[in-house]
């Protein structure tokens, strides 16, 4: 099992039981080791020959590690988060596509907007007309506007798609 352990600025990509017992890589390096648990969150580990006792506790999804007056907090992340976390992430960088509905029904009166173009925020896309007053619909943020759904003139109904933006 291949882990990534965070301490602070640093990374060390640790493989555990590779096919070989009581054995685990760290940064490409192969190290051998025996743990004991003492009990209490107290452990025996002994680590290319060397023997360290240390307090480890976890807390949520941090682990803190205490060695002699040394206290670390780490934070670890298996293979299959790490591969979940990145497609996460480059699913987040593409373009957000917002659409922006009717809040009420009523009338096109006027389409400000052009399909392509880019619109600051608070710039009017159109103007529509409910119970006699002129409802100015707006740029939520700084986007491009995609597509124009509706037409001048044209009856609305609460909730219909009026614009798609895309934010890239």
């Amino acid at each position: 099992m291949k882990l990534y352990v965070n301490s602070e600025n640093n990374e060390f990509e640790m493989i555990l039981n590779n096919g070989q017992e009581n054995h685990l890589r760290v940064n490409g390096k192969t190290h051998s080791y025996d743990l004991l648990d003492l009990g209490f969150g107290r452990y025996s580990l002994i680590l290319d020959n060397k023997s360290y006792k240390f307090l480890y506790n976890k807390n949520e999804s941090i682990h803190h590690l205490q060695v002699d007056n040394n206290h670390f907090i780490l934070s670890v992340e298996d293979e299959h988060k790490r591969k979940i976390k990145e497609l996460f992430n480059n699913v987040r960088k593409g373009p957000q596509v917002q659409v922006i509905k009717a809040p009420i029904p009523g009338l096109v009166v006027k389409i400000t907007a052009e399909e392509g173009t880019v619109v600051e925020e608070g710039i009017p896309l159109l103007i529509l007309e409910a119970m006699k007053m002129e409802n100015i619909i707006k740029a939520t943020c700084a986007c491009r506007v995609q597509e124009i759904a509706v037409k001048e003139k044209e009856t609305v109904q609460i909730n219909q798609p009026l614009i798609k933006l895309v934010k890239e």
